[in-house]
């Protein structure tokens, strides 16, 4: 064989091993996308039993307008909490659903502080969950972007000791439950081994510009889209048209009367959620790209409710997110 000849050979046989090379790179990213997104989807089966669970709760005791000293209950809170006093009734109980929601699902420690705000605050307000969240995590964590994870392994795994919940949680890749930060809480994981990050409420992901700007542009609604496979179409007409409110796209599901829009003792997206405006629990994975795209759910303001990161590429990172929204096939 000639120089020239050897030297062909040489070339097609690194073309091969490059090829072969990005082949088997492309089949590894599917694969990991493969396992992340069976996870997401065992996590949601558990979560939106647990969402709905919650939802028929609050319609039961708004039938029965039930008063228990429990912290779930509406009513009771609705009537004696002091800094509800100066609302409307309706408002009032939109209050304290909320406060109940964000403390049942909590993305941020700040979800399990009531409606005051404040841990150590003269109501006794707090969610249940503080108690055991304090168990593993005595003060603010150092590592933030594990907190959104951690708090949805505890608000899942709580009161879960048998049945079905507890086959799902087993049936999970040991890979994807871990305790990196060592504090005795795991933490889920996909994939490429980044925490799973949690929103209780991406109203600022579904209408980016708050009810200021309520209509998204078509960019943003399909970005939207792809993440949240169920997100409504965008509305038609304005705030101020009939009927506009009973669009599904402004549908709070639990404020279908839209009473946290005419509060004005509590800003509701810096507390809670942006008013009249469709949501469900969304876990997310950074994806193969392992950018997230989104700001972190555990900062503050409106900026944890799924508003897009700073930076040219915000929308392309968060486009290659996995969720357990999506349809089935990413």
């Amino acid at each position: 064989m000639s120089l020239i000849e050897l030297l062909i050979v040489m070339s097609i046989l690194a073309i091969l091993a490059g090829t072969a090379f990005v082949m088997l790179g492309r089949t590894g990213e599917e694969a990991r996308k493969a396992a992340t997104l069976t996870t997401l989807r065992k996590l949601d089966s558990l979560l939106q039993a647990r969402f709905d669970e919650l939802r028929k709760n609050f319609d039961e005791q708004e039938k029965k307008k039930l008063r228990t000293s429990d912290w779930i209950n509406i009513q009771n809170t609705a009537d004696n909490h002091p800094l509800l006093t100066s609302l409307p009734m309706q408002t009032r109980l939109a209050v304290v659903r909320a406060d109940r929601y964000r403390g049942t699902f909590p993305q941020r420690e700040e979800d399990l502080f009531g409606i005051d705000d404040d841990e150590f605050g003269a109501v006794p307000d707090n969610s249940p969950l503080l108690t055991i969240w304090r168990n593993f995590n005595p003060g603010p964590k150092t590592d933030r972007n594990l907190e959104s994870s951690e708090l949805l392994y505890l608000a899942l795994t709580t009161g879960v000791s048998s049945g079905a919940g507890k086959e799902i949680l087993e049936d999970i890749s040991p890979r994807h439950i871990q305790d990196k930060d060592g504090n005795g809480l795991p933490e889920i994981y996909d994939d490429w081994g980044n925490p799973l990050r949690f929103y209780n409420a991406p109203t600022r992901l579904v209408r980016p510009g708050g009810l200021a700007a309520p209509t998204p542009t078509p960019a943003q609604h399909a970005l939207t889209a792809a993440l949240i496979a169920s997100v409504p179409p965008t509305p038609t007409g304005a705030p101020t048209d009939p009927g506009y409110f009973a669009q599904a796209f402004n549908q709070d599901p639990f404020d279908s009367r839209g009473a946290l829009r005419t509060q004005a003792v509590f800003d509701a997206e810096a507390m809670f959620r942006t008013p009249s405006t469709f949501f469900r629990p969304m876990i997310v994975s950074c994806g193969a790209d392992e950018q997230l795209g989104l700001h972190e759910p555990t900062e503050a303001d409106f900026n944890r409710l799924g508003v897009l990161s700073a930076g040219a590429d915000a929308m392309s990172e968060a486009a290659d997110n996995l969720t357990n929204l999506q349809r089935v096939g990413g």
